[in-house]
This record gives structure tokens, C-alpha cells and sequence, in this order.
């Protein structure tokens, strides 16, 4: 992980960052991993051009360990996840230099149990 991102790589994702550089980097993955040890990324569409990439994709896992996020942390629920979430990156220099992640805070609090479902329309 280290050599993906620079120094003064930059990062933004639901939550807050554990960090920045690439060890910020770093401690993001070994979040989503302890938290999700089953996980599974699919990229669903990839679109780059110059400098910076933008991707699509869907996060599927269990919630099998704690999930150790900068405002506390969520015990393993046990629930099944699947999130679709958009990734845009910027690169200098062969590394990542910005990270801005984005993903349903609320669809995901909800598929992990700790929000009821959401009232349906009309109802």
C-alpha cells in the first residue's frame, strides 16, 4: 500500500479518515478488513482520463470484527453487506495524491442493523 500513495496524498471518506498519506491509506484498508475479512470489491464501471480516475463499485462482505471507525467502534453484527459506492482518485508522480471516497452512510447503517428500514413511500 505504501507505494500507492504519496506523502501528501489527501483523503476523504464517510466518517472521516483514519489518516492521510499512505498510511492513512493503509489504516482505511485495515479497517474495512478487520471489520469485513470476507470482502469482495467489484469494479462496476471505470472511467479515467489525464490524471484522475473515477470508479463505481460494489463492497460486499460479513461484519465479522469490529468495525474501528474515527467516532467509535461498531461491534461485528454479523450482518451480510453489499454497498455501492463511487471512488475518484488524482495521481502525481506514479501515486495517488488525492482519495475521495463517497458511499449511503444511512443504506449502510441500515443493512447492518443499527438503523430501522426506511418507511416505504406512500405507506
Amino acid at each position: 500500500m505504501e507505494d500507492l500513495g504519496a506523502p501528501t496524498l489527501e483523503m476523504q471518506v464517510p466518517g472521516g479518515s483514519p489518516g492521510s498519506g499512505p498510511d492513512g491509506l493503509e489504516q482505511l484498508y485495515a479497517v474495512w478488513q478487520e471489520a469485513f475479512p470476507d470482502n469482495h470489491a467489484e469494479i462496476l464501471s471505470l472511467l479515467s482520463e489525464g490524471h484522475g480516475a473515477a470508479l463505481e463499485g460494489r463492497l460486499t462482505g460479513t461484519h465479522t470484527g469490529p468495525l474501528r471507525l474515527p467516532a467509535g467502534e461498531i461491534p461485528p453484527t454479523g450482518r451480510r453487506v453489499s454497498l455501492g459506492y463511487t471512488l475518484h482518485v488524482t495521481e502525481g508522480g506514479g501515486r495517488m495524491t488525492s482519495y475521495r471516497l463517497y458511499f449511503d452512510r444511512v443504506d449502510f447503517m441500515t443493512q447492518l442493523g443499527l438503523m430501522p428500514e426506511p418507511a416505504a413511500a406512500g405507506a
